[in-house]
């Protein structure tokens, strides 16, 4: 019996309290219908972090607004301003659904509660996703959307839907990413340095928004082409611009390359810092400070330098910057720089094509554009041309007047570019230096492409590559020779794109060699 009053009792107690506490007063409705007036037409995906009102104001008081979620992905604080700041995971690497409930009290201790269900998306991380998920993403955008963020892709030109315009200084070209054959991204309206030399085959980095333009993938108009060697600093670069509210920061450090564009503070021998600001040829928009960067060789920074820095990037009062903390990881030295000028694997592939196609006058209208094109492509990948003007112009003149005369003109633009840039591209091997001499000399330096003459050098080549695969049929010159018997077989005296082809294979060799 005891036990059954103690029951009773603490019954009678609960239900004494459920009338206040679950009274709905006409002043919380009146405040529940303000706050989903307010936030009913939301956008349900909420990709970042954002506020909510905290107290409602109401005829007899202010009412308190608490606000939970049913996520632990997600923190709900209360700042100082009033408002609610709910924190969303922007790195989620899966889809969270919430529910956001908002509960609204008197100062009498009644409630009453209004929920919204929203959603985190998975985060789309454009700086770390592989060029192959960025374009699987771009494919699944709406007609009219665009990925969050500018970006960066290598490809290979697999067709040219608009031809070089000399009027507006651009091209179309249809891109293939790695195996995607079935997805090509077109670049619409490209510009840049080598834009007017561009043809199928040849692999280019190109920077932009990608779209969905009634129906296609694309670059949008104003994309440019980009060193290749940059394509991945780019992605970081033109993510932190696209994302990165101020005072916001990345969440995981960041690796970029860049060119020293400007140096804001000179090193300090007290602090043993520097602050330089990097940039992306093409892209000096978008560059990166970095802010008290330390390392070793950071007193030796100067202009033009191209380097490697990590830490984490965050945007200071409206500049994208490396905070403090960063790190210098490596100078380029200039046999790395020209290495990749000359056909490294991470650089411009195919610079042997670049040049067949400026030599054959494919889309090169005036010989100027020649110039400027190996001009921006030396400058762009951090090669100091300084005092190379006149050279290159005079070099690529002869080659472009004189076609016929394959070794000597090779060479003689070859070697100019070589003696400019300094010894450091003096590592053709003997056995390909003596080659090219011995092919010279065979051909007689002629300036004219009579069949007999012609003829002559099939012939050489053939005799050649025979000694060479008697000597080491494993070497790279035999390697070379044999490419070279191979791309004259469709040699014939007025065959102009048998003529280019061949030479374009000389430029190749004499290039890839300066490796």
């Amino acid at each position: 019996m005891k036990k059954m009053l103690a029951l009773l009792v603490a019954l009678c107690m609960v239900l004494s309290l459920c009338p206040a506490l679950a009274e709905e007063t006409q002043e919380l409705k009146d405040a529940r219908s303000y706050i989903n007036l307010m936030y009913k037409n939301k956008p349900a995906s909420t990709p970042k972090d954002y506020e909510v009102i905290g107290s409602v104001p109401g005829d007899s008081e202010v009412f308190t607004v608490e606000w939970t979620t049913d996520s632990d992905t997600i923190a709900v604080v209360r700042e100082e301003s009033g408002l609610v700041k709910i924190d969303v995971d922007e790195n989620n690497p899966k889809e969270v659904s919430y529910k956001l409930t908002a509960t609204i009290l008197d100062a009498a201790g009644n409630s009453i509660q209004i929920s919204f269900d929203r959603v985190v998306p998975a985060a789309i991380n454009l700086d770390l996703m592989t060029e192959e998920e960025i374009v699987n993403l771009a494919y699944t955008l709406e007609d009219g959307d665009k990925l969050p963020a500018m970006t960066a892709l290598t490809g290979k030109v697999v067709a040219i839907p608009s031809p070089y315009s000399e009027e507006y200084k651009n091209i179309t070209v249809n891109i293939q990413v790695g195996d995607l054959a079935d997805k090509p991204i077109q670049c619409y309206r490209l510009t840049g340095d080598i834009a007017a030399f561009l043809e199928e085959g040849m692999e280019i980095a190109v920077a932009g928004i990608i779209k969905n333009y009634k129906g296609t993938i694309e670059f949008d108009k104003g994309c440019v082409i980009i060193p290749t060697m940059y394509a991945q600093s780019a992605r970081v670069a033109l993510f932190a611009h696209g994302t990165l509210e101020e005072g916001a920061a990345m969440s995981r450090p960041s690796t970029m390359k860049g060119l020293v564009v400007a140096i804001p503070s000179a090193y300090s021998e007290e602090y043993k810092n520097i602050t330089v600001n990097i940039a992306v040829p093409g892209l000096e928009d978008y560059f990166v400070q970095c802010y008290r960067l330390s390392g070793e060789g950071a007193e030796t920074l100067k202009e033009g330098n191209v380097i490697t820095v990590s830490g984490t990037i965050k945007n200071y009062k409206g500049t994208i910057e490396f905070d403090k903390g960063c790190t210098l990881d490596h100078i380029m030295t200039d046999d790395e720089l020209i290495a990749v000028a000359f056909g490294d694997a991470e650089g411009l592939e195919g610079l042997g094509a670049l040049l067949g196609g400026l030599l054959g006058g494919s889309n090169s209208g005036e010989e100027q554009s020649a110039e400027s094109a190996v001009l921006g492509l030396l400058n762009g990948l951090g090669v100091d041309t300084t005092g190379m003007e006149e050279e290159i112009t005079s070099a690529v003149g002869e080659v472009k007047s004189k076609l016929s005369d394959l070794g000597e003109s090779a060479k003689g633009l070859f070697g100019t570019i070589k003696e400019k840039a300094g010894e450091k591209l003096n590592k053709l091997g003997e056995g390909l230096e003596a080659f090219l001499g011995e092919l010279n000399e065979n051909a007689e330096q002629t300036k004219s492409t009579s069949g007999s003459e012609i003829e002559e050098m099939k012939a050489e080549l053939e005799k050649l590559l025979k000694e060479a695969m008697e000597k080491d049929p494993e070497s790279e010159e035999t390697k070379a020779l044999t490419e070279l018997v191979e791309a004259a077989k469709n040699l014939t005296e007025d065959d102009e794109e048998a003529m280019k082809a061949f030479f374009t294979k000389v430029l190749e060799i004499l290039f890839a060699s300066g490796k």
